[in-house]
């Protein structure tokens, strides 16, 4: 079963050695159901590979057309919308995570498969050992694909370098959020844990994010608790893994964004 277990970080400078550690949700390769849309933000990463379909991001400079052959990273910070032509249907490769160290980008980090010698190869596994934990659901499979998304990412960032945010504070936030997304979170006590006062982590925080920190975290446990309950997790054991308090409390908020 899919688990949400409390992340132990340590940041990295970037670079080709940069340590990434990923909590996987769900993955999958196929083609989208008909008329698939997203309408979240912010969510766990996404990171998706396109094989073929006519499928469309947005952003608030226009709409972009999702290339064939390309990979496409979503980070968390990113409103995460996109629709597909329903005669056209996206044929693509997933992945749900939540990643440290954090990333902030205005954009999908996009790269085409001729952009490394690495990253044919990469899709190769990435599509076999995907296959395979779909296949047999073992711990030893899922590992597996966790593993190798953490390899690809790790090249990933050194063809398309991203920005960490530079306030340690607002790393620190979004880390324990996503490390205790299954328990109580108080921002005063991360704030005191900080030296800080709790507006001023809040005002901090809204202006990296755009968010609040308690905005943030709730639609982050929404976004998990969709991806979970996609990967076959039962509605108990997914409230309990993203910290709402009965099966009732999560149903009633996915109804009320549309979930």
């Amino acid at each position: 079963m899919l688990d949400v277990a409390e992340l132990i970080v340590q940041n990295r400078p970037l670079g080709y050695q940069m340590k990434i550690s990923v909590k996987l949700f769900g993955c999958g390769s196929c083609v989208a159901p008909n008329a698939w849309c997203t309408t979240v933000n912010p969510t766990p990463y996404r990171l998706y590979y396109v094989r073929d379909g006519d499928a469309y991001f947005r952003l608030s400079n226009g709409e972009f057309k999702l290339k064939h052959g390309h990979f496409y990273l979503f980070p968390s910070s990113l409103p995460f919308l996109i629709r597909q032509d329903n005669e056209k249907r996206l044929d693509h490769l997933f992945y749900d995570f939540i990643m440290t160290p954090t990333v902030i980008s205005s954009e999908p980090i996009c790269v085409s498969l001729d952009d490394h010698p690495l990253f044919s190869h990469f899709l190769t596994i990435m599509t076999e050992t995907v296959e395979d934990w779909l296949n047999q659901e073992s711990s030893d499979s899922f590992d597996t694909v966790c593993h190798t998304l953490e390899a690809f990412l790790s090249v990933l960032f050194t063809v398309k370098p991203v920005r960490i945010p530079s306030d340690d504070a607002v790393i620190r936030t979004i880390e324990y959020m996503e490390s205790h997304i299954s328990e109580r979170v108080n921002i005063k006590e991360i704030a005191d844990s900080l030296y800080l006062s709790e507006d001023y982590l809040i005002r901090k925080f809204k202006k990296v994010t755009g968010l609040t920190p308690y905005a943030y975290l709730s639609r982050l446990r929404l976004s998990v608790a969709q991806s979970l309950i996609d990967n076959g997790v039962s509605l108990k054991d997914t409230a309990e893994q993203t910290g709402f308090q009965y099966s009732s409390s999560l149903i009633h908020s996915l109804k009320k964004h549309g979930k």
